[in-house]
């Protein structure tokens, strides 16, 4: 159904964009919302969206580092259940290795440290990580009620004095609109 740009509802694609419905719920493959996903960002290449594209790598790269850090401490907790001091002490330099490659910039943790310093400098990295995660969390939402589709298209239409149904418009339509408007503007 939703195979191109021409034919996809700007509401729905929004909401696909939004995470408030997935692919999958719409019956799209991910390879097909991909190619879309792409397509649609070619044919909008503007600033914002540049920006955006960017802000959402960087949240991803935050969460895959949370994601790490997590394990880290997983791998901590069965380092600490070792009850052989050398295999043990072994677990623990392979862990603080780790930690050095993923924190190449901390002086903190090396091989003397003891299991408190380490446990406690994970804990630290972790509720920092999570505190970056949630400054995205808010930011993503301010973004989010700055950029409604709505309110993109009641802005265009008033560039370009015409009216225009967002219940009707597609995704193609729209970013054609934006461009003329944009370029009213300029």
């Amino acid at each position: 159904m939703y195979q191109s740009l021409e034919t996809f509802p700007i509401i729905t694609w929004w909401k696909l964009l939004n995470n408030e419905i997935s692919a999958k719920d719409l019956g799209i493959s991910q390879e097909t919302f991909i190619k879309l996903y792409d397509d649609y960002f070619d044919e909008f290449d503007s600033l914002e969206w540049r920006n955006l594209l960017r802000f959402q790598a960087k949240l991803i790269r935050e969460e895959y580092k949370a994601e790490l850090i997590l394990e880290l401490i997983n791998y901590f907790k069965l380092v600490v259940d070792i009850k052989h001091i050398e295999t043990q002490e072994y677990a623990k330099s392979n862990l603080v290795e780790s930690i050095q490659k993923l924190f190449p910039q901390q002086k903190k943790i090396n091989h003397f440290s003891d299991i408190y310093e380490i446990d406690k400098f994970l804990d630290q990295v972790y509720k920092s990580q999570l505190n970056i995660l949630d400054t995205f969390k808010k930011e993503q939402v301010k973004k989010k009620e700055k950029l409604s589709v709505y309110k993109l298209i009641s802005i265009i239409s008033v560039n370009l004095g015409i009216k225009i149904n967002a219940n009707e418009l597609t995704v193609l339509e729209f970013i054609n609109y934006y461009k003329l408007s944009k370029s009213k503007n300029e």
